[in-house]
């Protein structure tokens, strides 16, 4: 059963409102100023819409800039498509996503992932329950186009993260950067030409110097083959084109669920 309906106007408040606002550690009410600029929100939590699954055929994601998009909700190497879960503790309110394999689709028309040459920054947190070699964040058709696509991806087992584009690692974090059984906040950000990759606040690796033009980014996936499915749990994705949130050494971990208004 889904939760009512939450309002988000100024004034009275129903006491149900504010229960479910501080179960889901959103009260008080936060905004963001850089809202506009987000193209993609997906907290993973029941008030996403989906009565206690996520099915495979496509639903929708909450998008700010320019409306519905599909969601392309692919099945993993093992028909273990993503669900609502309660099998661990979801970083903020009451569920998760369990990831095997997902896509957000925009049926070739959106520009919501067309950054250009620039800002943008690419976030969410994970929780992984095994490391393998798969891909995170995939912006590629599939593994073949390797081209002006971003992909976040985690090199073996032994946990590397790692940022890929134009047919080559740009950035290289350490064995160890990613580890299991934990939330990790993983950010990609470009901001005026340079792009930092992140890791619960701490940059990975070096800063690449950044003059790719993302003109032609469609969507984004993981394990866009599904042939290595991520093992684990997904919240809090989000997408701003147009702002980069993070740069330098260090970036402040979100401490609650993202805004939904600015």
């Amino acid at each position: 059963m889904l939760r009512p309906t939450r309002a988000t106007a100024n004034g009275i408040w129903r006491m149900y409102e504010v229960s479910e606002n501080i179960i889901d550690t959103t009260w008080p009410i936060k905004t963001d100023a850089n809202f506009a600029n987000v193209t993609v929100l997906v907290h993973g939590d029941d008030q996403e819409g989906f009565a206690g699954s996520l099915p495979t055929t496509p639903q929708h994601w909450r998008n700010n800039a320019s409306g519905i998009h599909s969601i392309a909700w692919a099945l993993g190497s093992n028909n273990n498509g993503p669900a609502l879960s309660t099998g661990i503790t979801p970083k903020f309110g009451s569920t998760c996503i369990k990831v095997n394999s997902f896509g957000l689709g925009t049926n070739g028309t959106s520009t919501d992932f067309q950054f250009g040459t620039g800002d943008f920054t690419i976030e969410g947190w994970f929780y992984f329950t095994a490391l393998a070699a798969f891909n995170i964040i995939d912006c590629r058709a599939s593994t073949a186009s390797n081209g002006a696509f971003p992909t976040i991806y985690c090199l073996s087992n032994l946990g590397s993260l790692r940022y890929f584009v134009s047919s080559a690692d740009r950035i290289t974090g350490a064995n160890g950067t990613l580890t299991t059984n934990t939330w990790t906040h993983i950010a990609l950000s470009r901001v005026s030409g340079n792009t930092y990759l992140y890791a619960n606040g701490a940059q990975v690796g070096a800063t690449f110097v950044d003059a790719t033009n993302y003109g032609s980014v469609q969507g984004f996936w993981g394990s866009s083959s599904n042939a290595s499915p991520i093992s684990g749990y997904m919240q809090e994705l989000r997408v701003t084109n147009g702002v980069g949130r993070y740069s330098g050494a260090t970036c402040t971990v979100p401490t609650s669920k993202f805004a939904d208004t600015a």
